[in-house]
């Protein structure tokens, strides 16, 4: 009669992990504005959106630099409405 072998302990499974993948990074929306006013014209423009306040400053500087602007403003939560071009 031939031997019988002696059976292996059966192997532990871990669960497999997924490979962990870096979260989506989240798109902030834009709540910080800037306007400027031209030299010696009525009225002021919206000039960008931002979502970072330095990013803002520094577009308000750099356009006071210019000899047309008068003035830049930069405006946090600010809504903005405007007429659907059509």
């Amino acid at each position: 009669m031939a031997k019988k072998k002696p059976q292996r302990p059966a192997k532990r499974t871990q669960p497999k992990q997924s490979k962990s993948k870096p979260a989506p990074q989240k798109v902030v929306p834009p709540t910080i504005s800037v306007f400027f006013e031209l030299r010696d014209v009525a009225g002021i423009r919206h000039h960008s959106d931002h979502s970072d306040i330095q990013r803002a400053r520094i577009a308000a500087q750099m356009l006071v630099t210019s000899s047309d602007i008068n003035q830049a403003w930069v405006f946090r939560d600010v809504e903005i409405f405007t007429l659907a071009a059509g």
